[in-house]
Formats: structure tokens, sequence, C-alpha cells
């Protein structure tokens, strides 16, 4: 089957990395699809730099004239695909050449399958890197409660059906700047099963402008959004998932911690999870983490987790 695939690639002043990123997406062995670049309002003119390299006419450039929340930023770019299937390619990130042709075919295995992801790899500046899942299996099929809990998702390496998108009475959440793929997905596994690819099919580029370094004293204000949305939208919600949501709690308070960390807050930082020491081990190294010098943790975090808690 020759589906076409839209391809999602939001940008905000992304000229370092954005090249590379188009490489991979349009020298894929599956042809047959989009390029949607969506400008987020960067200060760069990166629609020069698009038309200077490619004379591709499967890249579509577009330009919001102010920079908006990225759940809103992502769904403007949606609203231009024409694709069967929905790919999602962070400016900075990279996909190997086979990725859409190797998760078009597990679509194809299962019609209730919704969403198709790999496993990845992440990297720094200096080379160094880490498998995503390497020798443990995610979970896949209607997996909604473990990934409320334990979110396991790659940005880049998530495609999703179209059909999927019809039915959703919102597609990201506007009101989302850092949680708005988490969030989405977890309403996408709410009604559809999830499928994987063993194979690592995407790679994710950290550095020091990754908004979730950057940006993530937003996370616990938004997850309890999320919470309570939930609540209302999805039925027997707190009882149901009572569990996940207690372990979704904990992940706030240690979010929570950590920006008390950055700011050089260390004493609210280790009130903030000082509950948890003794029963959760995260916890517990963020403790002890708090009386480190601030580059040693965070660099060692960074390279155990590529991404703050979720």
């Amino acid at each position: 089957m020759n589906n076409k695939v839209s391809v999602i690639m939001n940008c905000l002043d992304a000229s370092e990395f954005i090249l590379e990123a188009l490489d991979s997406a349009i020298n894929q062995t599956h042809k047959n699809l989009e390029v949607i670049v969506w400008d987020n309002g960067s200060k760069e003119d990166i629609q020069y730099l698009i038309e200077q390299n490619y004379k591709d006419p499967r890249i579509k450039y577009y330009r919001n004239k102010k920079t908006e929340k990225l759940g809103l930023a992502r769904n403007k770019a949606i609203e231009k695909s024409t694709g069967d299937y929905i790919a999602f390619l962070d400016c900075d990130d990279l996909w190997n050449l086979n990725k859409v042709e190797k998760q078009l075919d597990i679509f194809n295995n299962d019609p209730e399958v919704g969403l198709v992801f790999s496993d990845a790899y992440f990297f720094d500046d200096k080379g160094v890197g880490k498998q995503i899942y390497k020798n443990r299996q995610p979970p896949t099929g209607y997996v909604f409660g473990y990934l409320l809990s334990n979110y396991f998702l790659v940005m880049s390496t998530v495609m999703i059906k179209k059909e999927v998108m019809g039915k959703m009475n919102q597609y990201f959440d506007p009101n989302y700047e850092m949680i708005e793929e988490y969030e989405f997905f977890l309403r996408i596994a709410n009604l559809w099963k999830l499928d994987y690819c063993n194979e690592i099919l995407g790679m994710w580029r950290m550095h020091a402008n990754n908004t979730t370094f950057t940006k993530g004293e937003l996370i616990p204000s938004e997850k309890e959004h999320m919470l309570k949305k939930f609540d209302l939208l999805i039925p027997n919600f707190n009882h149901q998932y009572r569990n996940e949501i207690k372990i979704v709690k904990q992940k706030i308070s240690l979010t929570k911690s950590l920006n008390f960390y950055l700011r050089d807050e260390r004493s609210l930082a280790r009130s903030e999870i000082w509950d948890l020491v003794f029963t959760n081990k995260k916890a517990l190294v963020y403790f002890i983490g708090t009386f480190l010098p601030k580059k040693i943790f965070i660099d060692l975090y960074r390279f155990f987790t590529g991404s703050m808690p979720v």
C-alpha cells in the first residue's frame, strides 16, 4: 500500500539542526510523503535556508507571525496535512531512512492500532548517547493506564493513523506547552491500541535549548490540569486509575523539587520530596543530588534519563 504520510515538523530558530532533520525525512525509502514545516515565529530566516538547500515540492513551509504554545502550533501544522498517516519529527531530531516504511507495515497488520512507535537513541553534542528501550520491551495494545504513570513514547518515533485524528474532539491541547504530546497520546491510547517496532528508527538530540530543560517549570501545573481534565473526560477515572494517578502525583513532586533545585532553592527542593524519600528510589536520588554541584547533577541526570520527569 502506497499510503501518503504527512511529516509534521515544528520549529523555532532551528537553523543549526533543521537541514539534517529534513534530509532524514525526504530521503525515506517510502517516497509518498509531505513535510509540513511549521515555523513558530522564528527570528531566523528558516524559509530562506530551506529554499536555498531544497527544491523538493514535498516540503511545505508555513510561518506563524508570533510564537505560540507548542500544542497550538502542532495543531496548525496538522491542519495543513493531507496524508493518510501523521508522523512527527522535531527539527532537531533524526530518522533512520526506513522508519516510515517499517511503521506502515505494522499498521497494516492490525486495524485496531492507532499509533505505532519505535525504539530510539538519544545523544548529546559530544556524541554520548543511550538507547531508550534496549533490552526491555515496552508495553503494547490498550495501554492507557501504563502510559499515564510511565510515559514511554519518544515524539519523533510516533506515527498516527489519520483516522484517529478524525475521531478526536481536539488534537493537541493548545493550553499545554510542555506535556502536549503526553496528554494527546494518552487520549489516543484510551481508544486505540499502540504497537511497537523493535528497531532504533529515531534519534533524539539533547542540547541546551531543548524546551524540556528550558521550560521545565511548566510541567507540574500542566500535569495537574491534565488530571482534572481526564477526571471530566474519562468515566470513573479517579477510581479506576487511582494507583497510576498516585504515581503521576509523585512525579509532579519530583519535578517541583528539581525546579527548586535549578533555582538554587535547595531546602525547598528537599522538603518537597521528603515524604517520598524512604519509599521512592528516585526521590532518594534527587534528595542526595541536591547536595551535589548543579552541573554534575544535571549532566548525570540528562545522560541517564534524557529528559525531565514526566
